[in-house]
């Protein structure tokens, strides 16, 4: 009879660990971190990882780079001499990958430009000569511009003294004419025909 009882607390210690083993999940997330670049999500018996931006999970559910250059995902092809080289994207604008130049050739804006070429010579020129025309340009601005300041500084003072500061004239004191003493008028021809008529 021992041999019977034997099979039946088996059957039930499985069935009571199939029971409580929802009970049970272990968290994957503290041994697996997505390669770094993700976040990991704890899942019922698993994990998952959700990529951060230019990251894709490979077979090992591990967040790696996306190689632009590798999927074709880029522009490089157009430049003469020019390759695609993938970079790491810090922002959601970064492209993820770098047009770079052929040993021998130079990045001269969007194009590759063989060293030592005429266009290469004239770019430098035009860097030196816009920025020798660039800072001749802003002292002769500064300059006007203080001068124009300096003026305006002066009218202004100028203004303000004369108005403030006008010379100051005395006046005669009143004259009070009740206390006069007027001489008398002197007899005129016509004052006394006015008389006589009168």
């Amino acid at each position: 009879m021992a041999d019977y009882e034997r099979p039946a607390t088996a059957f039930f210690c499985i069935r009571l660990i199939a029971l409580l083993q929802p009970l049970l999940d272990i968290d994957e997330c503290k041994t697996h971190d997505c390669g770094g670049q993700g976040v990991c999500i704890n899942t019922q018996g698993s994990f998952r990882c959700n990529c951060d931006f230019g990251y894709e999970k490979n077979e090992q559910n591990v967040c790696v780079d996306i190689d632009e250059c590798y999927s074709g995902n880029h522009t490089c092809d157009t430049i003469e001499h020019g390759y695609c080289f993938n970079v790491k994207k810090l922002l959601a604008k970064d492209p993820g990958y770098e047009c770079v130049c052929e040993s021998g050739y130079i990045k001269v804006g969007s194009a590759c430009v063989k060293r030592g070429s005429t266009l290469e010579l004239l770019k430098y020129i035009g860097v030196i000569v816009g920025g020798f025309l660039g800072g001749l340009l802003l002292i002769i601005v500064g300059t006007l511009w203080l001068r124009r300041r300096m003026q305006l500084k002066l009218e202004a003072q100028q203004l303000l003294e004369n108005t403030l500061m006008a010379p100051v004239v005395p006046m005669p004191p009143p004259v009070d004419f009740a206390s006069l003493d007027m001489p008398p008028p002197e007899k005129d021809q016509e004052w006394e025909e006015d008389d006589e008529e009168g």
